[in-house]
């Protein structure tokens, strides 16, 4: 989530993208560490967090499932 001094700067570059409609697909924020603020902050985005290896795994794998289209 963040880059250099913005310690929040994944949340306002998803939040720029959703409200222009460039991207509208999941978002996982992988972090050291989850707040409640960064947990409500992710969820009012439509996002996911979390700072462990195993639910970032459940995470992709449950949108990966819900992004491909099911060949007939």
């Amino acid at each position: 989530m963040a880059r250099g001094e913005e310690s929040e700067a994944g949340f306002a570059d998803l939040a720029s993208w959703r409200e222009r409609r460039r991207y509208e697909g999941p978002v996982v924020f992988f972090a050291g560490r989850v707040t409640p603020n960064h947990l409500l902050r992710s969820r009012e985005l439509g996002a996911e967090i979390t700072a462990s290896g195993g639910e970032l795994i459940a995470y992709i794998g449950g949108a990966l499932r819900r992004e491909t289209p099911s060949r007939a």
